[in-house]
């Protein structure tokens, strides 16, 4: 009897576990190269909307609801994967100039910095991702350019977290791709 109890026990405290969850990261990808007029970029810690301050993925926004998907994990907190996926994004396309992230042991002085807010970045109502933020770029000499408004609209190639982390991957490259032009 008491043999029995344990085996029902030990079925019992495996039945409850939950199986690992998946872990996804953005990616950085591939876009033109430009020339900038400076030979040192330091991304500023950007800021991200709170509502993505979290290990599951927002995979929804459904009227003013947030969904977030079951066993879909971020890798690693959302806030840093962006910075050092956007930083890896800005070197790929500025090849001749250093691009740092704020939050590395390595200061380059005479760096122009990048100061960036990010108002949205995730699926929109249509399932569309949209990367809207603004951009204030502060040049190591002269006077610094207006605020650069950012909106960026990917559609997933399909309707699974994997198609939705790979929009969400395009749209930082696209970003990229506007801080490199803005920095000319």
């Amino acid at each position: 009897m008491m043999r029995r109890t344990a085996l029902l026990l030990l079925l019992a405290v495996a039945g409850c576990s939950s199986p690992d969850p998946v872990l996804y990261t953005l990616r950085a990808t591939d876009g033109p190269t430009r020339t900038p007029a400076t030979r040192a970029v330091v991304l500023r810690r950007p800021s991200l909307p709170r509502y993505l301050d979290r290990n599951a993925i927002v995979t929804a926004m459904p009227g003013y609801k947030v969904e977030t998907s079951g066993g879909e994990r971020w890798a690693e907190p959302i806030g840093s994967m962006f910075a050092r996926v956007l930083v890896q994004d800005l070197a790929q396309r500025l090849p001749r100039t250093t691009v740092l992230n704020d939050q590395t042991a390595v200061s380059v002085p005479n760096a122009t910095g990048i100061d960036l807010d990010v108002q949205e970045f995730g699926p929109d109502g249509t399932g569309a991702v949209v990367l809207r933020a603004q951009a204030a770029i502060d040049p190591a000499r002269g006077p610094a350019p207006p605020v650069l408004p950012v909106r960026i609209v990917v559609r997933p190639a399909g309707t699974t977290t994997a198609d939705l982390v790979g929009a969400m991957s395009e749209a930082t490259g696209r970003l990229a791709d506007a801080l490199a032009t803005a920095l000319r």
